[in-house]
């Protein structure tokens, strides 16, 4: 609905000025999309938790980026280098940011390397560190924090499945006698997964067969389906 409010407003803004169009909506629709599919709010929500769970390895690679955009600018003052590429701290930050991706690699640094050609190795150094060593060890990080997060979901998850069927079967009987017997196994099945009513008849009796534990009395016993 906002998205769509914002998508009528730059219309009508288009309409009234088309040299400058806002792209409002745009920029919403992604969020919009977000918002509106549960499963990507979930991964985003996790992704987000391994993020917080790496947080000294993110401070770690910022303060790498922050301590070579220093270096850069004292290495590289008063030339060309430092006039294209390192004029300014921020400047510098954020060429050295890109040179992690290797997207202005080599550009970067040919100014330098004209002048001077061992000053190379201050940019292959920065490279080799940041883009083979630390990069890859985040990725780890990243993969390994994902993996606890996702186990630790389903060990929840499991925990509560247990909770809840615990207490159907003390619920219908289950704690007094230890078992249940089939008719109220069939009542059972149809509370923990909201069946239709059907005749007792119609339950497979493959499935009382594999949770009736002795094969005998017809009884099910909590260790059955726990």
């Amino acid at each position: 609905m906002v998205a769509t409010i914002f998508s009528v407003g730059d219309s009508i803004y288009g309409l009234y000025d088309p040299f400058h169009y806002t792209y409002i909506a745009a920029f919403l629709k992604p969020i919009y999309l977000v918002f509106s599919i549960r499963v990507l709010r979930v991964y985003i929500y996790r992704y987000a938790l391994v993020i917080k769970d790496s947080t000294p390895m993110v401070i770690f690679i910022v303060l790498y980026i922050l301590y070579f955009s220093s270096m850069g600018q004292r290495l590289f003052a008063g030339t060309l280098e430092g006039v294209l590429y390192f004029p300014n701290f921020t400047s510098s930050v954020f060429n050295m940011l890109v040179l992690l991706t290797t997207s202005n690699y080599p550009d970067i640094m040919l100014p330098a390397y004209q002048r001077w050609r061992p000053s190379c190795i201050f940019f292959i150094f920065y490279l080799i560190i940041g883009l083979f060593l630390i990069m890859n060890l985040l990725l780890a990080i990243f993969y390994s924090n994902f993996k606890i997060r996702f186990r630790q979901k389903v060990e929840n998850n499991n925990e509560k499945r247990s909770e809840y069927l615990l207490k159907e079967f003390i619920k219908y009987g289950g704690k007094q006698k230890g078992y249940l017997n089939k008719d109220e196994m069939y009542t059972f099945f149809l509370v923990i997964h909201n069946l239709v009513i059907l005749k007792l008849e119609d339950v497979t009796p493959v499935t009382m067969q594999a949770l009736d534990q002795t094969q005998r009395d017809k009884s099910f016993k909590q260790t059955s389906f726990l």
